[in-house]
């Protein structure tokens, strides 16, 4: 039993710990680092002092590499390490690359430094849209976890790798169990289907048959990162490496600031619509579990796996690299409903100065509600919406956004149609095994997760971070909240009425009206 602590007696920033101490001093290679999930990694590392991060970016010109480490590394979520240590920048080293290009673009000179250097390798980078094209994602996720690989082939002193892939690798499967499954298809053949009809001609006969290729994964990011995985497994029997499952990421919870986030990707985009009053349908089954996960329980998971990968476990023994799920589904579940409606109850007493209609919720899992309502919802009042601007002289907007908006919701249907369960006892097994001190400086126990006490400051997180909204300023934003409210009172009044009127003058026309006052003999 462990011993009670007082906590406020404690600098967790100074205290040592095994995971800290693991870390402190190592050369760690970071793709994907510039992302949502991949800045949480960069800046939890500087904070435990590592020794250098060599960071994966895109070539830009116009920009020396100290103009871009600043433009990447200097918003709120780099104010603890910039307080602790003032010349954190100095630890990260810009890698100029592609993820789609062979040796993932290194100049030779720099792989060298790679090879001779770097201890631990964390593969986060990938394009995660869903609609884009396979043979892109082909070369960019699939061919680019190889072209990782090898060159960590090269790497002298390399300890782990940890891979970030998705919950939903295999999502054609309802139940999950961290393991790896049997591939569709040798990844090594659809490099090559990929690279050979890639930017051709014939790349757009690809698309159109696309779906039967990937069938029965819903899009080209989860059929890429299965493939990918299939890599990983193989290249097990040479390195020590971890894969860490994410399900679908939101905010941080608290680390290093609460309600962090930067990206309206997945369901940070549906509160921010949903909240703005623009998103009023959603294609979902209420009752559904939403396995959503905060963004710093997944970096921290993330660095706890390939601290136990390295430290714990006996590769010659056990070779097959370990899955580690960072879900809520089997330990913490909340349903849809509870997450809209909380979410619907925030928005609607903390108005955004951005609002553009009184936020309302509604469901449907049937595709032709979903079609009809997004003409009611959607459609049909953004198409009054910009004539009203066209003729006040101002640039039509809305209905464009809603095609935006409806092939974003159209991306997300089977992820919000559906149900799974995925197993995370590896993670529980790890967290258990843990340094106290750890366990609080590293907070990834989804076991601990409450969606009622997170959503207050979720929702103000998106307004903050994403909507640049100043939430002591609220009150300013009621009263044109309550005009919204009574406006859509209002339409739907006329609306509701409409319909009668309606339906009224189609009865009288067939004789239903007649044949009703003959039955009570009216």
């Amino acid at each position: 039993m462990e011993k009670e602590i007082e906590w406020d007696e404690v600098d967790l920033e100074a205290e040592d710990t095994p995971m800290k101490s693991y870390f402190r001093h190592k050369n760690i290679f970071i793709t994907g680092g510039t992302g949502f999930i991949g800045l949480l990694y960069v800046e939890k590392l500087l904070r435990i002092n590592v020794k250098c991060i060599y960071l994966l970016t895109r070539t830009k010109k116009g920009k020396t590499p100290q103009e871009r480490l600043k433009d990447m590394f200097s918003g709120v979520v780099f104010h603890k390490i910039k307080k602790i240590n003032p010349n954190y920048l100095e630890k990260i080293r810009i890698v100029e690359g592609d993820l789609g290009a062979i040796d993932l673009g290194i100049k030779e000179e720099v792989l060298q430094d790679i090879y001779d250097n770097v201890d631990i390798v964390l593969h986060a980078a990938a394009d995660v849209r869903f609609d884009e094209k396979l043979t892109k994602l082909l070369v960019y996720n699939l061919r680019g976890t190889r072209e990782l690989l090898k060159i960590c082939e090269g790497i002298k002193n390399l300890e782990t790798i940890g891979y970030i892939s998705t919950a939903y690798s295999n999502c054609y499967r309802l139940y999950c169990e961290e393991k790896f499954y049997p591939s569709p298809v040798d990844p090594d053949v659809m490099i090559k289907f990929g690279e050979k009809y890639f930017n051709t001609p014939e790349d757009e006969l690809i698309i159109k048959i696309t779906d039967k290729i990937i069938s029965p994964w819903p899009n080209t990011y989860t059929y890429t990162k299965c493939l990918s995985e299939e890599l990983i497994r193989r290249a097990g029997e040479k390195f020590k490496i971890c894969v860490i499952r994410p399900s679908i990421v939101i905010s941080t919870e608290d680390d290093p600031v609460p309600a962090w986030c930067n990206n309206i990707y997945g369901l940070n985009g549906v509160i921010v619509a949903c909240g703005l009053g623009l998103l009023r349908i959603m294609p979902c089954a209420d009752q559904n579990v939403g396995d959503v996960v905060m963004a710093d329980f997944v970096s921290n998971g993330t660095l706890a796996a390939i601290w136990h990968t390295n430290e714990k476990i006996d590769h010659k023994t056990d070779p097959v690299p370990k899955i580690y799920h960072i879900s809520t589904s089997a330990d913490s579940p909340v349903t849809w409903r509870t997450i809209n409606e909380s979410v619907f109850h925030i928005a609607r007493s903390y108005p955004s100065r951005l609002s553009m209609w009184h936020p309302t919720n509604n469901y449907t899992t049937n595709t032709f509600m979903w079609v009809y309502c997004n003409l009611v919802y959607h459609v049909f009042p953004a198409i009054i919406f910009d004539l009203f601007l066209r003729i006040t002289g101002n640039e039509p907007k809305l209905l464009a956004a809603y095609r935006k908006i409806v092939r974003f919701m159209d991306a997300l249907r089977f992820f919000m149609s559906n149900q799974w369960y995925f197993k995370t006892g590896n993670l529980s097994s790890i967290i258990d095994q843990m340094h106290v001190y750890d366990k609080v400086y590293f907070p990834c126990d989804v076991r601990k997760y409450k969606w009622d006490t997170y959503s207050f400051n979720y929702y103000h997180g998106i307004k903050r971070y994403l909507g640049n909204d100043d939430i002591n300023q609220t009150q300013k934003y009621v009263f044109k909240a309550k005009i919204l409210k009574w406006s859509h009172n209002l339409i739907k009044f006329l609306y509701y009425s409409f319909l009668i009127y309606m339906s009224f003058v189609l009865l009288r026309k067939f004789g239903f009206i007649s044949y009703i006052a003959d039955i009570f003999d009216v």
